[in-house]
């Protein structure tokens, strides 16, 4: 704004000094102009007077010739004859009555013409006085004679034009600051500091003001709703991707940069391929990006991910995608361990059934022997009572896995528990002949009570039940642990 105000002042002077040197010229030259007539003039009153004092005009300008100069006399009859001429021979010369100067003399006493003259070959500026015998006298000069005076004059309105151009630059920049000044002193758009400002301008910057303020409280509000919106990404448990439809992340939370192992500087503003190399993700991507919503299943750090993804719409054309990463490794493994749970579940189940419909059939059948059916009995209450060991069993754990409360705990003697298992499974150890041993210190710890009871019951149960004849358990109780 400083240099444009300057060189428009700067441009303003240089324009007044150029129309003032090309007037100050033109009025000097139309001065000396008639000046130079108005010397001819009377140069040419003050000869005509010398004449006619003289008894013989043509020998008296003969006489006078040295002290013409430059200048060109003639003298003419009245009938046009060129009597004298000081620049040529009178007789080599025309009839002048036709001469505009001569014709306007013979008939008003006095004629003067400016032209282009062939016997000198310049252009001429004649005066014509006619004398009292009806003669006519002429003075003629070149015009060019003015011209040095002019030069000179030039050259002194171009030296001050020269002085007044610097001055007036100096003004100019003075003018600028003084101009410019009230302006940069404008530090901030509040009102209450337009009072030094200029009065035409205040308007403008009271409606910036309101247009900052405005601005400002859009800009906190979207930075607010951003952050909002960032700490709900942020603090989501899945990974969350935004992708524009040239495939360049524009937004990645926190676990969608943990599942690819990448930091934010390395895939937003990316390329989605800077991300990851998987081949079904990129295509994932594709199709999301060609109008296809979809779900595919990721393994990525020994985790098993679910990837929706989905295209965004704007006016009707996609204008990128949305992907939503989900950690179903635990549902995966839940997944598995339930089928492996079932397979081994049926095993268990079918061999005690498969034992019963067998004994079952040979007595149904009267095929088995009456001493037999008693032990046949016996096996089958044996792999019943097995039977209905694993449905509790089953039941159990199905309560567990549906339930959605936490069991009622409290501090806990692991040695008490032992005992009081051991009273119940005290007669099933005398049938087997087996002896039990509890070694170690006693240890509390925080539980059910029932389910820590029937754990310990069925692991004790079962080194009796599987145990040989004669033969012994050893139960430690160590640091809040059972062995």
């Amino acid at each position: 704004m400083y240099n444009k105000i300057y060189r428009s002042l700067c441009f303003l002077s240089v324009v007044t000094i150029i129309l003032t040197v090309v007037m100050t010229l033109a009025a000097c030259y139309t001065s000396f102009n008639a000046k130079f007539k108005e010397e001819v003039k009377n140069e040419s009153v003050v000869i005509a007077k010398f004449l006619e004092n003289s008894t013989d005009n043509v020998t008296a300008l003969e006489n006078a010739e040295e002290s013409f100069g430059k200048k060109r006399i003639t003298l003419i009859s009245k009938n046009g004859k060129v009597l004298y001429d000081s620049s040529k021979n009178a007789k080599e010369l025309n009839n002048h009555t036709k001469r505009p100067e001569i014709a306007e003399a013979l008939k008003n006493g006095i004629g003067e013409a400016e032209r282009y003259s062939v016997t000198t070959s310049q252009n001429l500026y004649y005066h014509a006085v006619r004398l009292s015998d009806g003669s006519v006298l002429r003075v003629a000069t070149a015009s060019k004679n003015i011209i040095p005076m002019f030069y000179s004059v030039l050259i002194s309105v171009l030296f001050i034009s020269a002085l007044i151009y610097i001055l007036t630059a100096l003004v100019a920049s003075q003018l600028t600051d003084n101009i410019i000044k009230p302006i940069e002193k404008i530090t901030s758009f509040d009102e209450d500091s337009f009072d030094n400002v200029y009065e035409e301008i205040q308007p403008l910057l009271k409606r910036i003001a309101r247009q900052n303020r405005e601005i400002s409280h859009q800009t906190s509000r979207a930075t607010t709703q951003k952050a909002r919106i960032q700490a709900i990404m942020d603090n989501i448990n899945e990974g969350l991707l935004i992708i524009d439809k040239n495939s360049v992340v524009l937004s990645a939370n926190e676990c969608a940069l943990e599942i690819f192992s990448k930091s934010e500087n390395d895939v937003k503003h990316q390329s989605f391929e800077n991300l990851t190399d998987n081949e079904e993700i990129c295509t994932a991507v594709k199709k999301s990006l060609s109008g296809i919503r979809d779900n595919i299943i990721f393994e990525a750090n020994e985790k098993t991910y679910q990837v929706f993804y989905s295209p965004v719409y704007e006016k009707g054309e996609i204008s990128g995608a949305v992907m939503l990463l989900f950690d179903v490794s635990q549902k995966t493994q839940t997944e598995k361990i339930r089928r492996e749970f079932t397979a081994n579940v049926s095993h268990e189940l079918k061999t005690p059934l498969t034992t019963i419909h067998g004994y079952a059939q040979l007595i149904a059948s009267g095929i088995a022997r009456p001493d037999d059916i008693s032990g046949f009995v016996k096996k089958i209450e044996k792999e019943s009572s097995r039977l209905i060991t694993l449905v509790d069993d089953i039941i159990e754990l199905s309560h567990l896995d549906e339930t959605s409360e936490s069991p009622e705990k409290q501090n806990i003697s692991l040695k008490s528990v032992v005992n009081e298992v051991l009273e119940t499974l005290n007669a099933s150890a005398k049938k087997k002949d087996v002896k039990i041993t509890v070694d170690g210190i006693d240890t509390t710890v925080y539980a059910n009570l029932s389910q820590l009871t029937e754990m310990v019951y069925n692991l004790t149960d079962n080194a009796i039940k599987y145990n040989k004849d004669g033969g012994s358990v050893k139960i430690v109780i160590d640091d809040k642990t059972i062995k």
